[in-house]
């Protein structure tokens, strides 16, 4: 027995002097075992290593293993795993068991034991424990040691050795986790032949548990003899150990290993000391001097790089440029160069797709959760379904799985059959029960057809697809639910799950997608799939294990197994030799590395500021150090190996090392360098040179813009942009031109994709006009169309020619909109003016309880009809019935004391026009056909004065409205002047005798709000509440018609009703809207003008961009269509069309002499 020690600083080739050795043992000892430990990250790496050495012809006595590799094989050979073995995620859910019964018996925990994450951060706090030795009885006498705890930590501690205690005592003689192999190897060894007269090299460590110590201690015991590599100073093995001591993890180590040594009396080989250094000469200097600096150096020749980026992801892809240069112009190779991300979350977001553009293979030497593979969300998801009452957003997270498509359906396909189905539930916030509805799905596309409507063919064949796709859910997820709800116990419940998966022929999709992945060549892919489907089995055997004969409910059921899926991770192994590794330097060994890069080399990353994450806060952790708790490094320990960490991040290449740090992150927000970098500049006597990397390097002198043409795919992005400034006028670096130009070579692979990605230099996002016949065969010769349609024509082209013509439309939501509240307010108007139609009562003669009464009627004969039952829907939506049952009923009342003031009476209301309608559509001719203008009249009143009828309009608006004739001028207003022109051109059929115009107004339904600052009597108030529903638009210039419009008015007052007020002399006010006869034929007759006008744009295939804008009004603010038109002011072809206002008078006189040209 012996212990032999190799010692040398970073970069002094121990693992190569290991690997050199094991060689010439094996040649010299054919024989003898040997068995080389190393950390996970790295036995993958060593046997590499060994195979490809050119001395080596076989290695059958040489074996790699890690610490748990070789503590499972050893007992798996001397009988020590007769106990069941359980992992990370199995634990998981035994400790929620324990907690689910002895939650109530903590007191600091008692509140957080069963939140997400805390079950996690416990079972790390007992590995820990496990790992550094300690018992219950070591936790005691920390309890009873005399150095001040503060009373929540003496709780804290006090809780977590309840439920230690608890878990021990559910695991002992039963199941096994990953730190129990430690405890059974160290029994084991003695017993295991293999290791009499071993040799073992242990390389790649920097400390070591207890745990691991104590199977050391027995190796050492039972070989022949260790060999152990340590990263400290060669002269410096018998100092005393100091924290801020740069070696303090490998010399304690040290100290530790020969102290086993001693108490055993095993010889002590003489320590081998590598004082060589096979860095170039600048990071030979790094090396030597990272943690004393004697004297500055001289370099000839700079093997250190500092570069600073705008942002983050300037910073990968400079570093992707700087890797390829290495690779195309330096001969290295891929598996020569490391890249090295201690916060990696901050990275690895964007940075796989910046080295796939660079055609840059790469592994990142991290697990990754399994928590987002399909597989884990279908189980998830199922339960949360079921436990959530089947809503919304747990019925589509696992639908989105796909696994629920029958794998004869094509993928495609099934996806858009879950998008249809989605669409369907959305717009009417199906869940529960009505998911497993015996009776079929009512499909209609229209929600406003009527139950008693006929369906169309292609209705009914979409409503088919909606209930099948429905019933691909709906028939395996009811066979769960009533398996899980009969289930006597978990180990029945997990048999249900399983099954559940067979019915959904889990494995055949996942071998499908396994199959396509491998066709793809993603290996990792592939090895996903395999492994979220062993994960699932082996969790669902592990409940059974931990919790088989009890009985949980659905709910409990989600919760465990959620602890379980919280744990889940992919492993694997590099899928090639030949790349790069993306690591972190803390917690990987990266083994021959060449040229290293260190991303974000930060003030807060290097060195790292403490975290509070664990059950133990850092604070805590150090007062548990110093009351004797044997646990990880305190918070100041830590902060000394940060050191440590930065020396190998700074040391890890042989040849070239690249620093790099962002001075931004995403949000703008200013980053520092770390104070390391200051360390390194004072190194030398010349000044660090430092690059830059930016996303736009237009600014850069032309020789620093070289370095950013690199792969082409990569290029091409930044010539875009380079010609992109050229186009508005900057300048840009001659050399961009040569690139264009090789770009432009046909014979050049690259010349098709480029081509494609130049056309965006000539994009001016125009439409261009539909050919005459397109336009025909989508709007046909005879239009029929709305106002409101053709006001949107008007307000754009291009959005008329999505809605109309395109035939696109944002998908139904279950919600009630602003365009909903108008619809509901309509429909009650009209409800309550048929019920006084039919009882004859008229407007006028209504008491407020006949009001009252009226509204709540209205509404609840819309609340079970209206938007899929929407009113009816929550409290939410049954309070939102009462308040517009409170405008309803103001809106009311005002209506009816205007008319007790008013001669002029309703005749009609809801009045539709067009085809099989009450009047006909008017209907205009067009230079290729026609247009017929349908739509729906809220109220028209008419009154007689001297044996003429007069007519009026009235709209409901559920918001402030007026007549601006420079919006009927343009077309995006010509709602009122079309239905009074309809109304008056039809006033026989109306009315039963022709009629004239009387005016056209708005009335605003709303529940005002009025601030006193005195207290008035209740008359003044309902006077100035019926000033709020004072209506607006314009009324004929005949005092005689408007006095009868509101009976009150006398010279010099103002109308409460109608937009008018008259002077002292009885005439027209300035305040008052008033039109001649004449004026109201020529608005109508312009109106008329629009439509034809329009009609003929809409045939002659006008669909072109052009959104006007009125002051601070666009029609873009509230159109659907603009992420699809892509209207955008910075592009020089794309403007608003800006209307002035214009007097009222001056627009009228414009319209009259355009009309006069017209009939020229």
């Amino acid at each position: 027995m012996s212990l032999e020690c190799i010692i040398g600083r970073s970069g002094s080739g121990k693992t190569t002097w290991m690997i050199e050795q094991i060689i010439a043992r094996t040649n010299a000892y054919p024989d003898e075992n040997i068995f080389i430990i190393a950390p996970d990250q790295m036995t993958y790496q060593i046997e590499h290593a060994l195979l490809v050495h050119p001395k080596v012809k076989g290695l059958l006595n040489v074996q790699v293993y890690s610490m748990n590799r070789l503590a499972w094989r050893v007992c798996r050979e001397t009988g020590g795993l007769a106990q069941t073995y359980l992992s990370s995620n199995g634990l998981n859910m035994l400790i929620r068991k324990l907690l689910m019964t002895r939650a109530s018996d903590l007191s600091v925990f008692s509140k957080s034991a069963l939140k997400k994450g805390f079950i996690s951060q416990l079972h790390d706090t007992f590995r820990e424990f496990k790992q550094y030795e300690v018992t219950p009885e070591v936790i005691q006498a920390v309890k009873e040691n005399q150095l001040p705890l503060s009373i929540d930590l003496k709780d804290k501690i006090t809780d977590i050795d309840k439920i230690y205690q608890h878990y021990l005592a559910a695991t002992a003689d039963k199941y096994l986790e990953t730190e129990d192999y430690l405890s059974l190897l160290v029994e084991a060894i003695p017993q295991f032949k293999e290791f009499d007269n071993a040799s073992f090299f242990i390389d790649g460590f920097f400390e070591f548990s207890p745990q691991e110590y104590s199977v050391l201690e027995q190796l050492l015991i039972a070989g022949k003899k260790m060999t152990m590599s340590f990263t400290m100073n060669p002269d410096d093995t018998t100092n005393s150990v100091s924290d801020l001591d740069l070696f303090q993890l490998p010399k304690e180590t040290y100290r530790k290993m020969n102290e086993i040594a001693r108490v055993h009396s095993i010889e002590r080989d003489a320590d081998i000391y590598l004082e060589n250094n096979f860095q170039k000469e600048q990071l030979k200097v790094i090396e030597a001097n990272f943690e004393i600096q004697s004297e500055k150096h001289h370099v000839d020749d700079e093997q250190l790089h500092v570069t600073t980026a705008n942002n983050r992801r300037a910073e990968v892809e400079g570093i992707a440029r700087e890797i390829r240069r290495l690779i195309v112009h330096h001969n290295y190779r891929y598996k020569d160069i490391a890249v090295f991300i201690r916060n990696e979350a901050s990275y690895t977001t964007f940075l796989p797709a910046v080295f796939k553009m660079h055609e840059l293979p790469f592994f990142i030497d991290e697990a990754k959760k399994m928590a987002n593979h399909p597989l884990i969300e279908l189980l998830r998801g199922s339960l949360e379904a079921i436990t959530k009452n089947f809503n919304y957003d747990a019925m589509f997270q696992i639908a989105r799985t796909e696994l629920f498509v029958p794998p004869k359906v094509m993928p495609k396909v099934g996806r858009q059959r879950i998008d249809e189905l989605e669409n369907y539930v959305l717009a009417r916030n199906y869940y529960g029960k009505k998911w497993f509805d015996q009776d079929e799905w009512i499909y209609r596309r229209s929600q406003f057809s009527g139950e008693e409507a006929i369906q169309t063919t292609l209705e009914l064949e979409k409503q088919e697809q909606i209930n099948t796709t429905r019933k691909w859910l709906t028939v395996p997820l009811q066979t769960l639910n009533k398996q899980l709800k009969q289930a006597k116990n978990v180990r029945e419940q997990a048999a249900a799950l399983f099954y559940y998966m067979e019915e959904l022929q889990v494995s055949e999709h996942l071998n499908r997608w396994r199959t396509e992945a491998q066709t793809n060549g993603t290996v990792e892919q592939m090895q996903m799939h395999e492994q979220a489907y062993k994960a699932s089995i082996q969790l669902l055997d592990e409940i059974v294990e931990v919790m088989g004969d009890e009985k949980l409910t659905i709910a409990q059921l989600r919760d465990v197994l959620d602890s379980g899926f919280e744990e889940m991770e992919f492993t694997g192994l590099p899928p090639t030799i030949d790349q790069i590794t993306v690591a972190n330097i803390q917690t990987s060994r990266v083994l021959n590395v060449k040229a290293a890069f260190v991303l974000g080399f930060n003030d807060g990353v290097y060195p790292t500021r403490g975290s509070d994450k664990g059950v133990f806060k850092e604070d805590d952790r150090q007062k548990l150090v110093d009351s004797g708790l044997p646990i990880q490094l305190s918070a100041r320990q830590q902060l000394a190996q940060e050191d440590f960490y930065a020396y190998r991040a700074l040391t890890s290449a042989t040849e070239q090392l690249y620093i790099s740090f962002p001075i931004a992150d995403e949000e703008g927000r200013s980053l520092l360098a770390s104070p390391y970098l200051r360390r390194l500049q004072q190194m030398f006597t010349t000044p660090i040179h430092q690059q830059t990397y930016l996303s736009d390097m237009t600014e850069l002198p032309e020789f620093e813009q070289f370095p950013y043409i690199g792969h082409p795919k990569a290029t091409l992005n930044y010539l875009i942009a380079q010609m992109q400034q050229l186009k508005i006028g900057g300048h840009i670096a001659p050399i961009w031109q040569e690139v264009y130009n090789w770009f432009t070579i046909k014979e050049n692979e690259y010349y098709s994709i480029a081509k494609q990605a130049l056309t965006s230099l000539s994009y001016e996002n125009v439409a261009q006009p539909l050919a005459a016949k397109t336009a025909k065969d989508l709007f046909n010769n005879d239009i029929t169309a709305s106002v409101s349609r053709m006001e949107k024509f008007f307000g754009c082209h291009f959005s008329h020619f999505a809605s109309h013509g395109l035939k696109l439309r944002e998908r139904e939501v279950y919600r009630l909109e602003s365009v909903d509240i108008g619809q509901i307010f309509h429909s009650a108007m009209e409800d309550i003016s048929q019920r006084l139609k039919e009882n004859g009562i008229e407007w006028g003669s209504l008491t407020a309880d006949d009001i009252s009464q009226l509204a709540k009627d209205a509404i609840a004969v819309l609340r079970p009809v209206y938007h899929y039952e929407i009113l009816l829907s929550s409290n939410k939506m049954g309070y939102i019935s009462h308040k517009l049952q409170a405008i309803i009923e103001k809106a009311a009342q005002a209506l009816n004391e205007q008319a007790r003031n008013s001669k002029f009476s309703p005749s009609n209301f809801e009045v539709g026009f067009g085809k099989e309608e009450v009047i006909p559509a008017l209907t205009l001719p067009l230079k290729e056909g026609t247009i017929s203008l349908q739509g729906r009249i809220d109220r028209i009143d008419v009154a007689d004065y001297q044996g003429q009828n007069y007519l009026r309009i009235i709209d409901y608006k559920s918001s402030d409205r007026a007549v601006d004739f420079t919006e009927v001028y343009h077309g995006i207003a010509l709602q009122m002047l079309t239905y009074l022109d309809i109304a008056v051109t039809n006033a026989a059929k109306l009315v039963n005798a022709p009629a004239e115009a009387a005016g056209m107004m708005y009335f605003h339904m709303h529940n005002p709000f009025i601030e006193y600052k005195q207290e008035l009597k209740q008359e003044d108030i309902e006077k100035d509440m019926l000033k709020e529903f004072k209506m607006d638009g314009w009324v004929l210039d005949n005092k005689a018609i408007v006095e009868m419009m509101d009976t009150t008015l006398e010279p010099g007052k103002t109308s409460t009703t109608i937009p008018v007020n008259y002077v002292k002399s009885g005439d027209f006010g300035s305040r008052s809207k008033v039109l001649s006869e004449q004026e109201f034929n020529v608005l109508r007759g312009f109106v008329r003008k629009q439509y034809q006008q329009g009609g003929n744009l809409i045939l002659q295939g006008d669909v072109a961009i052009n959104p006007y804008q009125l002051d601070s009004k666009t029609p873009c603010q509230f159109c659907d269509y603009r992420s699809i038109c892509q209207f955008d002011v910075a592009n020089d072809k794309n403007s608003y069309r800006v209307i002035e206002s214009d007097k009222q008078a001056d627009v009228l006189k414009k319209m009259g002499e355009e009309l006069e040209q017209n009939d020229k």
